[in-house]
C-alpha cells in the first residue's frame, strides 16, 4: 500500500470512529465522565500517567500535551 492510500485509509477510519462516537449518547456520557475525572485531578494538583504502545503512545503524548 502506498503512503497516500495508507493516509486516506487512516483518515477514513478516524472519521468513522468519530462519527460512531458522535452517534453514541451512552459513549459520550461515559467519555464526558472520564474528562471530568481528569480535569478534577488536575485542579486538585494531581498527576495522571498516560501509557500506550505503538501508535497509541503517540496519541497519549498528544493528549498529554493539550
Amino acid at each position: 500500500m502506498d503512503t497516500i492510500s495508507r493516509l486516506k485509509k487512516n483518515i477514513e477510519a478516524s472519521i468513522k470512529a468519530k462519527e460512531e462516537l458522535h452517534a453514541d449518547t451512552e459513549g459520550l456520557l461515559l467519555f464526558a465522565c472520564a474528562v471530568a475525572v481528569v480535569m478534577d485531578c488536575y485542579k486538585r494538583g494531581g498527576r495522571i500517567y498516560i501509557a500506550g504502545n505503538g501508535g497509541t503512545v503517540a496519541d497519549a503524548l498528544k493528549t498529554y500535551a493539550l
